[in-house]
Order: C-alpha cells, then sequence, then structure tokens
C-alpha cells in the first residue's frame, strides 16, 4: 500500500481499527515528522516572531479552500535540517526560487538597487 495515498491511509487505520486523525494530529504529526518540531514549539516561535514572517514582517495573506487564512510555513536549512523561522508563502517561496542561496539573493538586491 502507498504510505502517502489517502484511500490507503484510511483503509490501513480501518485495518487496524483505529478512527482517522483529526486535522490537528495530522498537523501534529507532519511537524515532528518534517521538522522534528513539536506543535508546542511551532506555537512558540509563532509568538516570538509576533505572528509575523521572519522576513518581511507581515502576517501571511494566503487563503485556504475553506476560506481560512492559513498558517506560516516552517523554514529550515535544506542541508542540515535545521529549522530557522516561520515564512509567509511569499518569502519562503521567493528564497526557495533562489535556492536559499546566499550568492543569488546578493544578486537579486543588486540587481534591484540598479538604475535605468
Amino acid at each position: 500500500h502507498n504510505t502517502k495515498c489517502k484511500v490507503c491511509v484510511l483503509e490501513r487505520g480501518r485495518r487496524l481499527n483505529r478512527p482517522p486523525l483529526t486535522k490537528e494530529e495530522r498537523k501534529k504529526r507532519a511537524l515532528r515528522y518534517k521538522y522534528g518540531i513539536t506543535i508546542e514549539k511551532y506555537t512558540e516561535m509563532l509568538l516570538e516572531q509576533k505572528g509575523v514572517c521572519a522576513i518581511c514582517g507581515l502576517p501571511e495573506t494566503r487563503v485556504s479552500n475553506n476560506g481560512n487564512i492559513k498558517v506560516l510555513s516552517v523554514d529550515h536549512c535544506h542541508e542540515t535540517g535545521k529549522v530557522r523561522g516561520l515564512l509567509c508563502q511569499r518569502c519562503n517561496s521567493g528564497i526557495g526560487f533562489l535556492n536559499d542561496d546566499i550568492e543569488n539573493l546578493k544578486c537579486a538586491i543588486l540587481y534591484l538597487n540598479k538604475e535605468d
């Protein structure tokens, strides 16, 4: 069975006589599995950052399918796995598109500072 397929996961849970995980339980597991942090640590980071992105200082603006504002994304070093902070989707995507590379970011800054 595919461990990421929703149908397979639900089927496996039924076979093991377990109820499906709640949204909160899935979020806790994802934080632990992907980043090695607890929901309490995420909340602590969110409070330390005053609920805003560590780069732009603005709150998240992405809206989920149900109309709620999404949570800030956990940013981490892809080489070490160390969590750096919480970012909005725009900033997280921006540094991701530049491969989390400081030289690429410096070049982007120089480019943006160029005058016509």
